[in-house]
């Protein structure tokens, strides 16, 4: 009688167990982050930044303020050259708006209501009485923040087209001006001269201190300035201390 060749059934079973019991290859563990990806925390960086500030007699606060930015990696302020004619104390910050905000913040400031079309430009100045809308009141928050300063008592909007200028008063001897340009790059003209034209660039800050008296070859502590535009150009501009100064 011929042997059954059922045990031949069991052979994939048997095979089967033995490969199962193998021992498994364990999975190489996820990689930890490569440290270079990491941004160290510039502390030496912010300490400088905060006793340069303490430097120019700044406030504490501003001083503080400034090591803050530094540590959050925010665009810095860099003083103006003194060729450009400007109080002590004022500084730039180029690239001061994120660059994904400019598209949206330009097209809220032109479809403003209140606009008044000049000659020379467009002017957007709501009453000092009235609410900030709430893309100024974004923009202002910002400005506090990263300059230190209470809410702004004022603001406008001028708007050039190439070759444009806007009339600009600036200072007193206790109004801070912040000036946020968008668009092209537009000059800021001294009518005196001996002064260089700053230029503003597309998202930066420009922060002008309050004017002494009778120093820097202004009469006045009120100084004037014209904006002049390369290309389309808006200036938005904050007055902080304006009541003081009333």
């Amino acid at each position: 009688m011929a042997r059954s060749p059922s045990w031949l059934l069991l052979l994939p079973l048997v095979t089967g167990s033995r490969h199962a019991e193998s021992p498994r290859v364990p999975c190489p563990a996820a990689e930890p982050p490569e440290v270079a990806d990491i941004t160290p925390l510039e502390f030496d960086a912010a300490l400088q930044a905060a006793r340069r500030r303490l430097g120019e007699a700044c406030e504490t606060e501003a001083a503080l303020a400034e090591a803050s930015r530094v540590l959050n990696d925010e665009p810095g302020f860099e003083p103006l050259p003194s060729a450009c004619g400007e109080p002590a104390g004022s500084a730039v910050a180029v690239g001061w708006l994120p660059e994904d905000a400019a598209p949206l913040l330009q097209h809220e400031v032109v479809r403003e209501a209140g606009w008044e079309v000049l000659p020379t430009q467009r002017l957007l100045r709501p009453s000092p009485s009235a609410p900030l809308p709430a893309w100024a009141s974004d923009v202002a928050r910002r400005v506090c923040a990263s300059c230190s300063l209470p809410p702004p008592d004022s603001f406008e909007v001028h708007a050039c087209e190439a070759g444009q200028q806007a009339a600009l008063r600036l200072g007193g001897t206790s109004e801070t001006v912040a000036i946020l340009s968008l668009g092209e790059v537009a000059s800021l003209v001294s009518p005196s001269p001996e002064f260089a034209p700053l230029a503003l660039s597309h998202r930066s800050l420009l922060l002008l201190q309050p004017r002494a008296a009778g120093r820097q070859g202004e009469r006045t502590a009120v100084a004037r300035r014209r904006l002049q535009a390369s290309g389309r150009h808006l200036a938005i501009v904050f007055r902080f201390g304006s009541k003081e100064a009333g």
